[in-house]
Formats: structure tokens, sequence, C-alpha cells
């Protein structure tokens, strides 16, 4: 009987002491969740991640289209949850060819993705309709448009019957070209229209419907190195278009990324190569043809290669894009609607040569959600702040922040079994990554991460070391 009561005591005490570890780990990493962001490697199969494309279902989570460089296939990876951490479900809806350069994706009424993306194999646009939200069944492709080399620098827009329209390039003739398609899987009835063919233009588009359907779009001269913007004079841009170049000073106008602000008027993110700066233009008309705000919100070092822009519930631009200098992740919150003052400026994610090819959505918190590729491992990342700045919280003091640049960094292996990683690849690169790195298409790098960026990292992995087995316990919306 005694041993008995020791036995039961025994456990007792284990389970009491296994209670209280459980409760430290969270407390520990509940401390550090407060202050930072989270970011994942969802798909670490090969080299994958180029030409991302990120939206939002109806539950938050993230749904990215983009490149399989290894096999030089279409991907789509659909999250199991708001930070991609468990659940996750990737196909290759497209194997055909070398195919999913300039991946564009909306998501129908239903939840299914539909993307845009470049047939390199044929040099054709290409159209997925996914026949579910994970896009492993019932799929329908098409390619609408096969004449001449055609589909770089894709956008989509869904109209308001679902019809996909696509602004692109067309190689062949250095033009501008608008798809608008007849019906919801671009098999018929499509009208395609070269807006603009003055000189060689059409590349970097960012296509938005105004509130009549009609196309505005934003794109580089590249004959002259200027940002030109066309607001379409009806649902096919087929006649009354306006066409205007609202920044000609400098080489500019690559990257862009354009919304519409409730005035209908453009607001542009865009790369200006001659100072290596952001920039943001505000069209102060519908035309950006009068009373536009042209600004640089950020000026340090070279930034700016690809941007994505969203504005939040006030109008206020916030930008993601590539520091080309640092090889970093930046995001962007201006502090007012033209980025003229009061701008919050950060650089989340600087582990390796990471950031290109970003795309970035605004969760129902006003939160940035951002996919993009890391180049030094050839990853898929997801980034979710906590906030609308991807601030690291007012529990961390500015030395902390300066000394350690926080956050959780989670890769999943190829048996999905969810693990720390912060340091491991880097060290094991970081010999051979003094400048020598070749970047991805259309873009050269020599930045990558040193070795005093890994050592600030090392210090604080080893305090996510056992609270990273315990994420998945906590891993929802509060993060």
């Amino acid at each position: 009987m005694i041993n008995n009561r020791i036995l039961v005591l025994s456990i007792i005490s284990r389970k009491v002491a296994f209670s209280v570890f459980v409760l430290a780990v969270f407390l520990l990493f509940s401390k550090f969740t407060e202050a930072t962001y989270i970011i994942t490697s969802p798909d670490t199969i090969g080299d994958v991640g180029n030409y991302a494309s990120l939206q939002l279902d109806s539950n938050g989570y993230p749904i990215i289209s983009y490149y399989d460089s290894t096999n030089g296939d279409l991907r789509i990876l659909h999250c199991g949850d708001s930070i991609c951490l468990s659940g996750n479900i990737v196909t290759s809806p497209d194997t055909f060819g070398d195919v999913g350069y300039y991946t564009s994706m909306q998501l129908d009424s239903n939840g299914h993705p539909i993307v845009s993306y470049y047939d390199v194999t044929n040099g054709d646009i290409k159209l997925l309709r996914c026949g579910d939200t994970t896009c492993s069944s019932g799929n329908t492709i098409t390619s609408p448009d096969t004449v001449g080399n055609v589909g770089g620098y894709a956008s989509l827009q869904l109209d308001s019957n679902g019809y996909p329209v696509i602004s692109y390039l067309d190689y062949t003739n250095g033009d501008l070209k608008v798809l608008h398609c007849g019906n919801v899987m671009c098999s018929g009835g499509n009208v395609i229209i070269s807006p603009d063919t003055a000189n060689n233009v059409g590349h970097s588009t960012s296509l938005k419907l105004d509130s009549n359907g009609y196309p505005v779009i934003s794109y580089l001269d590249y004959t002259n190195f200027d940002l030109k913007i066309i607001h379409c004079g009806d649902t096919t841009c087929s006649s009354g278009n306006t066409i205007t170049s609202p920044d000609t000073i400098g080489n500019v106008g690559q990257g862009t990324g354009l919304q519409l602000d409730s005035n209908g008027n453009p607001v542009v993110s865009y790369y200006d190569i001659t100072n290596g700066d952001l920039k943001i233009i505000h069209c102060g008309d519908t035309t950006c043809s009068s009373g536009n705000t042209i600004t640089s919100p950020d000026t340090t070092g070279d930034v700016g290669v690809d941007t994505s822009l969203r504005l939040d519930a006030n109008g206020i631009p916030v930008v993601s894009y590539l520091d080309y200098t640092n090889g970093n992740l930046k995001v962007l919150h201006c502090g007012n609607t033209t980025c003229s003052s009061g701008n919050t400026v950060v650089s989340p994610d600087a582990l390796g040569n990471i950031g290109w090819h970003v795309s970035m959505q605004l969760d129902s918190n006003g939160n940035p959600v951002i996919g993009y590729y890391n180049y030094t491992n050839g990853d898929l990342k997801v980034l979710r702040c906590n906030n609308a700045v991807c601030s690291r919280g007012s529990n961390m003091s500015s030395d902390s922040v300066d000394s350690f640049k926080p956050h959780a960094s989670l890769q999943r292996n190829s048996d999905f079994i969810v693990s720390k990683s912060i340091t491991d690849k880097y060290r094991s690169t970081s010999a051979s990554v003094s400048g020598t790195s070749t970047s991805p298409s259309d873009y050269n790098s020599d930045s990558d991460s040193t070795d005093s960026d890994i050592s600030r990292e090392s210090v604080f992995s080893t305090k996510l070391e056992s609270a990273s087995a315990s994420l998945s316990a906590f891993s929802g919306e509060s993060l």
C-alpha cells in the first residue's frame, strides 16, 4: 500500500513538474511573441518561391502562387493556419514545360485560386482556374494569348462577373497588352488589346479596376526608363484611354505596385534606379495628369527593387520591398497618404539574402502578411506581422532590438515536422556568402548575412530552442 502511494505521488510529482515546465516555456515564448512577428518557410523542397503572389482566404490563411525553379513548375500553397505552420497543402497544378514565371493570383467567390503566369517554353500567357481551394482537382488551364512571345510581368484582377482581366508584356513587339476574358475560364469571347505601343513598354505592370471596371495600370517605359500609367476608357481598353508619364526624373518605374484610393486616384510604389531609392506617387486625379505628389520615403542604401503596396483603412500606403544593399526584407508604413512625414521603416527579416519577389496583403486587423523568396536557401517564406507597422513591441528596449533583431523563424522539414532552424543553414553557408552569390532573374546581388548577423541570431535562437517545440499550441491569430 505504501509503495502504491509512493508510486502515485511520484506520478503526480512528475505531472506537476511537467506542467510547470510547459507553463515556463509558454511564458518565455509569450514574452517574445508579444514583441515579434512570426516567420515561416512553408515550402523548402527544391528551389522555390520566385514570383510569389499572395492572397488571404476567408479565415485569413495565406494562399500563395509561385515558381518552382527546380522543376520548372507552377506551385500553389494553401496554408493550414494563419502563419503557415501546420496543415499546409502544396500542389503543382501545371507541370507542362517551364511554367510559373510572373504569377499573379486572385480568389474567386468560392475561394478558389485563379492564377495568370508566363509559359517560358511556348512564350504564352497562361491562366489556371482551380477546381477547389487547394488546386488539387478540377483545375482548368488555358492559354488565351499565343501570338508571339507574350505574358511577362503579368498582373491579374477579376471583374464584377468574375472574368479575368490581365495586363502583361508583349516581348515580341515591346508593347503593353491587356486581356479581358469572355468567361471565367478565358476559353472564349476574349478581347486582347495593345493600348500602348509607343517605344518598348509594358514591363513591371500592376493592374487595378476602377469603380466602372475600367483597367488602371502602372508600368515601365523601358525605352525612356520612365514610370507610365494608363487609365483605360472602357472595360477592354479599346478606346478613350489616357496615358501619362508622371515621373520621368532619372531611371524610374521598375517593380511597380498600384492601388486606387477612395477617390479612384492611383497610388504607386516603384524603384528609382538612379538613386537607389523607394519612391511613392500619389496622383492628384484619376489619370495622374495633375496634382501628383512624389516622395522618396526610404533612401537608406539601395532599396525598393521589388515592391508590393496596399492601402490601410485610412488610405495610408503600406509597402513591402527589398533592401538590395543588405539583402533584407523591408516594410514601410507611411505616416500620411502621401508618405511625406511620420513614416515607419523596419527590416523584419534580415537572415540571409531575402525579400525577393514580395507579395503582401493586410489582414483583418490591418497587419501585413508577406510572401517572399529566400535566395540564400531557395525557399518560400511567409511573414505575419503582429501590428500594422511590423514593429517588435513596446516591451522590448531599443538596445535589445538593435542587439538581437529577434524573431521566431521556423522551417518545415521534408517530413512536415516543425523544428527551429534560425542559424544552422546560415552557419553552413557563411564562409561562402561574401559577395559571390548570383541573384534571381532580372537582378544581381552581392549581399548576404554577415558573421555578426549570425552571432546575434544565435544568441536569441538558444532562448527559443525549447519554446519552438510548443509553438503549435498557441499558433493562432493572437500571434
